[in-house]
C-alpha cells in the first residue's frame, strides 16, 4: 500500500467516525477539537516523507479539510493529500512497493555414461555429439549426488 492511501484511509476513517458520532451537528469548533490530532499525525507523515518537509509542516495542514461536511472520499481525500504533498516537494517516493523477484540456485549432479571409443577424447566426443543429437537421454545416465554449484545464488531478472 502506498503511503499516500494509508494516509487518505485515515482521514476518510476519521470524518466516518464523526458521522457515527453525529458530531456533525455540533460547531466547527468542537469538530476541530476532535480531528486536531489526525491533523498532526498528518503533518508528521507529510513532514517525513516529502521533499521538504524536513522544514517543517504546519500541524493543522489539512484541519479545515478534516471538519468540512460532507466526509471525502479516498479519492478525493488522496488528491488533497498529493496537492499538499507538492507544496513540500513532492513525496520522497512513500511506503515501498513489495515485489517478487524469482532467484536461481543451481543443482547440478555428475553422471556416467559407458561407450565404446579408441580414447578418452573420441570418448568425450562421442558422448556429446549424442546429447546434441539428443541420441542420449537424461534417463541413460548413472547419475551421482546432486551437489549445489558454489556461487551459483542469483536473482534471474524476473519480477511479479
Amino acid at each position: 500500500m502506498k503511503l499516500v492511501t494509508m494516509m487518505a484511509q485515515a482521514c476518510m476513517y476519521a470524518q466516518n467516525h464523526i458521522d457515527d458520532l453525529q458530531a456533525w451537528s455540533v460547531k466547527a469548533a468542537d469538530r476541530e477539537h476532535l480531528l486536531q490530532c489526525v491533523s498532526y499525525q498528518m503533518a508528521c507523515f507529510i513532514a517525513q516523507n516529502t521533499g521538504k518537509g524536513g522544514q517543517g509542516v504546519e500541524w493543522a495542514v489539512i484541519l479545515e479539510e478534516l471538519i468540512e461536511h460532507p466526509a471525502k472520499t479516498e479519492a478525493e481525500w488522496e488528491k488533497i493529500l498529493n496537492e499538499i504533498a507538492l507544496e513540500y516537494g513532492g513525496w520522497k517516493g512513500g511506503m515501498p512497493e513489495k515485489f517478487k523477484v524469482s532467484v536461481v540456485k543451481r543443482l547440478y549432479c555428475t553422471g556416467a555414461v559407458e561407450v565404446e571409443a579408441s580414447d578418452e577424447d573420441t570418448a568425450i566426443d562421442l558422448v556429446q555429439s549424442q546429447i546434441e543429437r539428443a541420441e542420449l537421454q537424461t534417463t541413460d545416465v548413472d547419475w551421482g549426488d546432486p551437489v549445489y554449484e558454489d556461487f551459483s545464488f542469483e536473482a534471474t531478472g524476473d519480477v511479479d
